[in-house]
């Protein structure tokens, strides 16, 4: 592949994060809501903690503006890299799909979002184009327009989804690598992404429950008993899902991620507080559902899953 032109569809804390730290090296455009963007434009986006300093990525607010500026800027997208919340990529896919002039064919799609059915959803709605399905653990907070925090650092993994060759993701992997963001990549992306869910359930959902950042958890034998349980009940999931994933492997990834992030509060508790809609039907909520298609019970994951909704009252999706 020649030159590498990126897109951050849903550039929030980790959109952000990423965008920013590509920009150093490649063409680099972001999208998020008109806040964001105009500090961006005006002052660079600035990163504090972990990692700092102050990046240029390209901003817009749309398709339509990212299409008269890739136009002046004599660029073609070759990655699209999609960040918005679980809920929202149905829209972010319809959106892509309909500007194939902007997203054609070839262009690479890569989803490191939570929740277990993006990388099927963008598959579904858009199946010729290369796929990349992947995660990441960073702790990321992004507090005001064009200003985020990174508060720990944490694993990024990547693999082949769809019509993609594990040697073409390699290629991705070097990219991140090459801006500072140490990453592997694995053929069996499948089952690190439900290791990831796994994850996630266990650390984000008690922490919106709790109110706790995630360092907390750790430090009560009542949470740990919690996660422990949480863990091996989303991978008894798994396993009715003929995906081997061992629990003690998995709560081990937890407790990295809880001290490694310790004091960044999860995205799914920064969406409690600010009203917002959270992941939660993504992360337990999926897991409760693949349970029952199974014919299996999951009742921890479905008490956390009505415990945060419940929390989350009316709160509405929000374009992070």
């Amino acid at each position: 592949m020649g030159r590498r032109v990126f897109l951050v569809y849903g550039a929030g804390a980790m959109g952000s994060f990423f965008g920013g730290l590509l920009s150093s090296v490649y063409p680099t455009y972001l999208i998020n809501r008109k806040a964001h963007v105009e500090a961006i434009r005006e002052n660079g986006l600035e990163i504090e903690g972990k990692t700092q300093g102050t990046y240029r990525p390209k901003a817009v607010t749309d398709l339509a503006e990212l299409s008269d500026l890739l136009a002046r800027d004599g660029n073609s997208i070759t990655h699209c890299l999609i960040f918005t919340k679980a809920y929202d990529t149905e829209k972010v896919l319809n959106e892509l799909s309909s500007r194939r002039d902007i997203i054609n064919e070839k262009v690479i799609i890569i989803s490191l979002q939570n929740g277990l059915d993006n990388e099927r959803m963008i598959s579904e709605m858009m199946p010729a184009n290369p796929i990349i399905g992947g995660y990441c653990c960073h702790g990321v907070i992004h507090d005001r327009p064009g200003h985020i925090v990174h508060t720990g650092p944490g694993a990024t993994i990547v693999g082949p989804y769809s019509n993609i060759s594990i040697d073409e993701v390699k290629e991705f992997s070097r990219s991140l690598a090459q801006v500072g963001i140490p990453n592997s990549s694995k053929d069996t992306i499948r089952q690190e992404i439900f290791k990831k869910v796994v994850l996630n359930a266990a650390i984000n959902s008690l922490t919106a429950i709790l109110d706790l950042p995630n360092g907390e958890l750790l430090e009560h034998e009542e949470t740990k008993e919690l996660m422990k349980n949480i863990v091996a009940e989303g991978c008894m999931v798994a396993g009715n899902l003929d995906m081997d994933i061992c629990p003690v492997t998995v709560l081990g990834m937890v407790d990295d991620v809880a001290r490694r992030t310790c004091n960044n509060l999860s995205s799914m508790l920064q969406d409690i507080r600010k009203g917002k809609r959270t992941e939660i039907d993504s992360i337990n909520g999926a897991i409760v559902r693949l349970a029952q298609e199974r014919g299996v019970e999951a009742p921890i994951n479905e008490t956390l899953t009505l415990l945060v909704r419940t929390k989350q009252g009316g709160g509405e999706p929000e374009r992070d």
